[in-house]
């Protein structure tokens, strides 16, 4: 168990240096006159500066924009939260939609008929070939339309001051990471399906449906898990599409206006946005092996 800690550790103080160490890079060779050479005392500065700054949080601020057309200072914390809540909350509804409804059509899928099959399978292939841009602003233009022709607007299409939009955005950011999920399932499912211990239990006499949901999805779960993190940094490159189609004032606004946001302030974002996914990625893998080992030498 320590061991394991330690490791764990080890990994979160890699990720800590090396965004460090990344964000600091122009320092290394460019000056503040904006000559280019190599500048290894510069680099020090820049990143002792950014460690004293990081370790005085209450001291880090920004500037926002007024309705009078100046900057107003207000500091990071707790301003940063409110955006970052709104982000996560987009981002994780999105990551266990696309869970539950990737696991739902493989469940489907396997028991359907072959005609229902091809016409799945077409229709994911479609979908995988449109830009999720695309998908986000004909979905955008379809409740468009709906409200020209009837009046009524179901889901708000865009955050606008306090009214902020949650349905729309997380149905959009959780379609390719659903084709995603359900493309791995019918794979590992396929795979699962030609081993010993399935023939044994269609030989029991058990049914395909209690198959696939005892034994095959508890199987392919493990498998599904060593690609999460794939699936994550694909949300996180999604989000950043989102937050400006659907003009979201969320955490990635801290990231692409570098004009009001010093790299310090960079820095704690980048490190906010990852914890989360590390931390929840650690409890997943301790569980995962644990539960891989009660599986070993399961007969059906």
């Amino acid at each position: 168990m320590l061991r394991k800690l330690w490791k764990s550790s080890m990994q979160l103080l890699t990720v800590f240096i090396t965004l460090l160490i990344l964000l600091n890079i122009p320092s290394l060779f460019i000056n503040e006159s904006r000559n280019i050479s190599f500048q290894p005392s510069q680099f020090i500065q820049a990143i002792a500066k950014m460690g004293k700054q990081i370790f005085s949080l209450h001291s880090l601020t920004f500037q926002i924009p007024t309705p009078t057309g100046n900057f107003k200072t207000v500091p990071l914390f707790p301003s940063v939260l409110e955006p970052y809540m709104y982000s996560f909350t987009i981002l994780f509804a999105a990551l266990f939609l696309s869970l539950f409804v990737a696991i739902s059509i493989a469940y489907f899928y396997f028991l359907s008929s072959k005609r229902f099959k091809n016409m799945i399978q077409r229709t994911v292939f479609v979908l995988e070939a449109i830009p999720d841009v695309m998908i986000m602003l004909c979905i955008q233009m379809f409740f468009i339309w709906y409200f020209r022709q009837t009046g009524e607007l179901p889901v708000h299409i865009m955050t606008f001051n306090e009214k902020k939009a949650y349905i729309l955005p997380i149905l959009c950011l959780s379609i390719l990471p659903t084709i995603q999920m359900f493309r791995m399932m019918i794979l590992y499912i396929e795979e699962e399906r030609i081993k010993p211990y399935v023939e044994v239990a269609y030989g029991k006499g058990l049914s395909s449906s209690y198959i696939i949901r005892k034994h095959l999805f508890k199987n392919i779960f493990i498998h599904l898990f060593h690609h999460s993190k794939m699936i994550f940094v694909f949300l996180l490159s999604n989000l950043f599409v989102l937050e400006c189609v659907f003009h979201m004032s969320g955490i990635i606004q801290f990231l692409i206006l570098t004009n009001h946001f010093s790299t310090s302030i960079t820095f704690i974002v980048l490190l906010m946005m990852v914890m989360p996914f590390y931390l929840l990625f650690q409890i997943c893998s301790y569980f995962m092996k644990r539960w891989q080992t009660q599986m070993n030498g399961e007969i059906i």
